[in-house]
């Protein structure tokens, strides 16, 4: 496959959510299961460090962590649990191994964009037919995140349209039932950002049960802003900028196969 630059879609960063910051050292040992001395715990948090600014799930998912052969963090992402491990890490790449019962998926992530699953490219194609129909210009933010529920009013206030977006090509690098939901979420972080795995639970049940064989996915959206907005998605009553994306993701490549439609609310706050 031709190597492709990974890209962010317009508007969207790879801001974690709300329910997913970070953990302290003292939050992580709380996770270990088994005594360890300050230089371990050290340790830990530096592989954590590098494997979280790569994968926005792990600080909402952690539930434990133990060493084997090396420090092994689980997590449970839709129910289902899978270990994740820091394989390497140079200056040109990180690689990662991420495990979910008999599948054990090696993740290569480059500093220039470019992922290897598997020793397969997954090709990062963004189809920017995204319009901005507000204008205006957006102040710098101290804080942003996503949200699943409405962070201000109800889902139906958001009625005025911001635009569209719309990728015909996520690839996967392989089918879906060959990769583990970890692996599958971080893929996902160069179209949708940070909104991967916390918003978008249950997108990869859906898939792997309804077209297990797909190698690919594609998705449109529609954003809105608050019926109050004053300019660019700024609530006053709140003092955030939120702007709601509706979601419909595709089994398929081109907008074919089974559809799943998700809903996330990416929000801006002032300092």
């Amino acid at each position: 496959m031709a190597a492709c630059m990974a890209f962010v879609p317009s508007g969207i960063s790879l801001a974690q959510t709300d329910e997913n910051y970070g953990l302290s050292k003292i939050e992580l040992r709380e996770k270990v299961q088994e005594n360890v001395s300050l230089d371990e715990l050290n340790e830990i948090y530096k592989e954590y460090s590098v494997l979280a600014s790569h994968m926005d799930l792990l600080s909402g998912t952690l539930n434990s962590i133990n060493k084997e052969n090396g420090w092994v963090f689980h997590v449970t992402i839709e129910g289902i649990k899978n270990e994740i491990s820091l394989v390497s890490r140079t200056n040109k790449k990180v690689s990662i191994l991420c495990r979910q019962n008999e599948i054990e998926n090696y993740l290569d992530i480059y500093t220039n964009g470019k992922m290897v699953l598997d020793d397969q490219q997954v090709e990062i194609k963004y189809d920017n037919k995204e319009s901005d129909l507000s204008g205006g210009i957006m102040p710098l933010v101290s804080t942003s995140y996503w949200k699943k529920k409405s962070p201000y009013g109800k889902a139906a206030d958001y009625t005025i349209s911001a635009g569209s977006a719309k990728n015909a090509n996520v690839s996967l690098g392989k089918a879906i039932e060959s990769i583990a939901v970890s692996a599958f979420y971080t893929i996902l972080v160069p179209f949708i950002g940070g909104a991967a795995a916390t918003i978008y639970s249950g997108l990869y049940t859906i898939v792997t049960s309804q077209d297990p064989q797909t190698k690919g996915l594609s998705y449109k959206a529609k954003k809105y802003y608050h019926k109050k907005q004053r300019s660019v998605g700024y609530i006053p009553a709140a003092n955030l900028y939120v702007t709601k994306y509706n979601y419909t993701w595709y089994s398929r490549n081109n907008y074919k196969g089974k559809t799943s439609k998700q809903t996330a609310y990416y929000v801006k706050q002032m300092g």
